[in-house]
């Protein structure tokens, strides 16, 4: 009975995230594989807003009813939408002979790894707080002192999600639970073969940068991957989407409503993800001002804005207590402490030789950006080398104002981490830097 209604939980899921997708698909051909990934991660961000701004008015029972016939209504307009939508030809359905031992693996592993650290005592917390309580985490949760160990300013898009099967199994069930990370890899695995394929014409590439990623140890197994259940993984996924329809949109002026979703749930997954916002959102700043685009940019804007304050607004008035990691910014703090650069600077550049967690992914990395960068046909990728560079420069400075007696345990604990979203345009800079052997480029198939 637990699993018919894990099953009915997932399948609000994926109904309202295809209505979502649906919504938001640009005039352009559209690969059914690229839907079944933005179906399953744009329903958790719908099902994670719904719960945050419905949980605690609505009985349990009204609650997963509501939702479920939001769920339904969404698919509806989907399933409308489809008569207006041109698909792109099925012809890789291949592909799935490939994705599904890879995730039943991720499967069998998730199930095997029990929650600890984040996964166990902050989101796995959260989420049967939030079960417990229908739908709603008690505001007593943030503002009590004690509880400052369990971050109370951490976003809620992980939790909620898990608390949505808790709801619909009627009892917290960690076992199914972590089943969750099926469907983030999936999702993964799904966004970034179309993503590649499309935006490069060969398919071969998008299968590349599927099993480079399912083969990367720090995004599957190590801390913050996708078996953990902390929000590392999560956000690594939204912030690939983004980074997928920024170049769509950089390319041909397509999928800007698909980024500025994705753009706005980054700071919803996790709090760092407002540093991948900023970057992003400067360059789209800057492409929209080449292409002579810059009247769409407070609409793309906006829905960032709203969620980003949204929550700080929320956080706010529950009397959130406030975390220890960072002492506040300023120029004073940063004078005294520009001295820890340096040692910042080694111990991220061995983590990125952590052969461990890494095997030999930022090296190729860094040959796939020299040739983008030095390649006129792959001119439209150059944009992510320097993201990249970006993101790491503002980490590094992060940890100027840290305010752990151990920069050293800061750095070892946290890095790690941090470079999961950085890894995902390096993905797709080594998915397009390696020479074909076909002497033509074929067309985007799905």
């Amino acid at each position: 009975m637990s699993l018919l209604r894990f099953l009915f939980a997932e399948v609000c899921v994926v109904l309202a995230g295809f209505g979502v997708a649906m919504l938001l698909q640009p005039p352009r051909p559209v690969s059914r594989i690229e839907l079944a990934g933005l179906s399953l991660i744009l329903g958790q961000c719908v099902i994670s807003l719904a719960l945050f701004a419905l949980g605690g008015i609505w009985p349990s029972s009204v609650l997963i009813g509501g939702i479920a016939l939001l769920s339904a209504g969404l698919g509806s307009l989907g399933i409308i939408r489809c008569r207006q939508v041109e698909f792109s030809p099925a012809r890789d359905r291949w592909c799935w002979l490939v994705f599904v031992p890879m995730l039943a693996a991720i499967g069998w592993q998730a199930g095997t790894h029990p929650l600890a650290a984040d996964g166990l005592f902050n989101f796995e917390l959260r989420a049967q707080l939030a079960a417990l309580h229908g739908g709603h985490i008690p505001d007593a949760f943030y503002s009590d002192p004690s509880r400052i160990w369990a971050h109370p300013g951490y976003p809620l898009f992980l939790p909620l999600n898990q608390a949505w099967l808790y709801l619909c199994m009627g009892a917290p069930h960690q076992g199914l639970g972590e089943l969750l990370a099926v469907h983030l890899a999936a999702a993964a695995m799904c966004l970034l073969y179309a993503g590649v394929a499309g935006l490069t014409g060969e398919a071969w590439r998008g299968m590349l940068a599927v099993v480079l990623l399912f083969l990367l140890p720090a995004a599957m197994l190590a801390p913050g991957g996708a078996v953990s259940m902390w929000a590392d993984f999560p956000l690594a996924l939204v912030f690939l989407a983004a980074v997928i329809y920024l170049v769509r949109f950089a390319v041909d002026g397509s999928s800007l409503p698909l980024f500025a979703v994705f753009l706005a749930m980054l700071p919803w997954v996790k709090r760092e993800g407002l540093i991948l916002a900023a970057v992003l959102a400067t360059a789209l700043v800057w492409i929209a001002f080449q292409a002579g685009k810059a009247g769409r940019l407070p609409l793309a804007l906006l829905p960032l804005v709203v969620v980003s304050c949204g929550w700080s607004i929320f956080l706010h008035s529950v009397h959130a207590s406030a975390d220890h990691d960072f002492v506040p910014v300023s120029f004073t703090t940063a004078a005294q402490n520009v001295g820890r650069l340096p040692f910042i600077f080694s111990a991220m550049g061995l983590e990125l030789l952590a052969v461990v967690r890494w095997t030999v992914f930022w090296p190729l990395a860094v040959v796939a950006a020299f040739h983008v960068i030095w390649t006129r046909s792959l001119a439209r990728w150059r944009l992510l080398p320097l993201i990249m560079v970006a993101l790491l420069a503002l980490y590094a400075g992060i940890y100027i104002f840290s305010a752990w007696p151990s920069l050293t345990l800061h750095l070892v604990t946290s890095v790690p981490r941090l470079l999961l979203p950085v890894a995902m345009p390096a993905l797709l800079l080594i998915a397009v830097a390696v020479p074909s052997w076909r002497g033509a480029r074929m067309p985007a198939q799905e």
